[in-house]
């Protein structure tokens, strides 16, 4: 009798144990407790989720969509260490005409990947980025002959990569860039720095003051002006002229002008004064020789008309006037810009009793304008 009730006290045990491991094990294989396998729940790790990003992203890529790919680029990233993302992803930049990221992204995999198959391509398309933006930075050419060479005796050169969760930066040294002519590397540039760098050139677009096309508003003083000729003041009585200036930048370099005010020649309110209505009309080029074109060299050419009466006797005399200036712009911002020309040109005056003559007027302008 006490071996049967061993024996069924044993049979319960085993089938309690069984109980517990048989749905334990019926689940799929690293499930987690509590999980069931009905639910149709999908958990990527981080890698296969950052795998899917880049597959997206160059997929639009392939596409044409760059613009739609760099999202995909970034979260891409954020989630894997392939270098080769940032190259595509410079490609995307560079294709969209972002210079600045584009030059950042080929760094990285360049410092990353430095003997990769495609090195020297890239290598080219770097150097002509870095040569476009002003940013520095070794030519295609010399990066190519120092790889091939190898670093100097005692030249030691460094280069790291890093991808962490807020992107990717890199940053590059050697021994040699300090040694060589006793100068100091250029130092590593962020990518926050190229990014604001990116915004400054988009607001240099954009300007019409700058590079970009629009509406430029402001007032003018021509101060002093002078007449030069038979039956002209000379320096005698000083010249001026005061209105606003109305422009329309047509692109990067064409601008049309034109003027409204009021100009005159003497002390006003003498009786030998003479003063009225201005107005002109004409084309102005904007030559750049700044970055992101903060600094501008301006040539003129136009026509203008001024109409003038002796105070003391209402005499009248009509000015056609060719006005042609050379001159200098600084910009302060995206859309103020302060300038100053030395403008003049032929005036054919046209008294109201007598024959026209022809007199040569000299003079200075400035103005303060306002891009919109």
């Amino acid at each position: 009798m006490r071996r049967v009730r061993v024996g069924l006290l044993a049979s319960s045990c085993l089938a309690g144990v069984l109980s517990v491991a048989l749905p334990a094990s019926a689940q799929p294989k690293g499930a987690p407790p509590g999980s069931s396998s009905s639910s149709g729940r999908i958990n990527l790790r981080r890698g296969d989720a950052g795998e899917a990003d880049a597959q997206a992203a160059r997929g639009r890529a392939r596409g044409g969509d760059c613009a739609g790919a760099l999202a995909s680029f970034d979260a891409a990233i954020r989630r894997t260490v392939d270098p080769t993302l940032r190259r595509d992803r410079g490609l995307c930049h560079e294709t969209l005409g972002h210079p600045f990221p584009a030059i950042d992204d080929y760094r990285a995999y360049l410092e990353a990947q430095p003997d990769a198959p495609d090195s020297d391509r890239i290598r080219e398309r770097l150097g002509a980025l870095e040569e476009q933006t002003g940013t520095g930075g070794p030519s295609a050419r010399s990066v190519r002959e120092r790889d091939r060479e190898g670093p100097k005796d005692g030249a030691e050169a460094r280069a790291s990569v890093s991808f962490g969760s807020g992107g990717a930066s890199a940053s590059a040294s050697s021994s040699a860039d300090s040694a060589e002519d006793g100068r100091s590397a250029a130092p590593a540039r962020s990518y926050d720095y190229y990014a604001e760098q990116e915004k400054l050139a988009d607001a240099a677009e954009s300007s019409p003051l700058r590079y970009g096309s629009g509406i430029v508003l402001g007032p003018f003083v021509h101060l002093p002006r002078f007449f030069f000729g038979e039956g002209a003041t000379g320096t005698d009585a000083l010249g001026y002229g005061v209105g606003a200036a109305l422009r329309y930048s047509t692109g990067p370099t064409v601008s049309i002008i034109s003027e409204l005010g009021y100009a005159g020649i003497g002390t006003s309110g003498a009786s030998t004064s003479r003063a009225g209505p201005l107005v002109m009309a004409g084309v102005e080029l904007r030559l750049p020789v700044s970055r992101f074109a903060s600094d501008h060299i301006l040539l003129r050419g136009g026509l203008g008309y001024e109409r003038q009466m002796v105070s003391g006797t209402r005499y009248v005399l009509d000015n056609v006037l060719g006005r042609f200036g050379v001159g200098f712009r600084h910009v302060f911002g995206p859309s103020l810009g302060l300038e100053l020309l030395v403008d003049g040109g032929p005036a054919y005056v046209i008294p109201e009793d007598t024959d026209g003559r022809l007199h040569v007027l000299v003079g200075a302008s400035l103005a303060f304008v306002v891009g919109f």
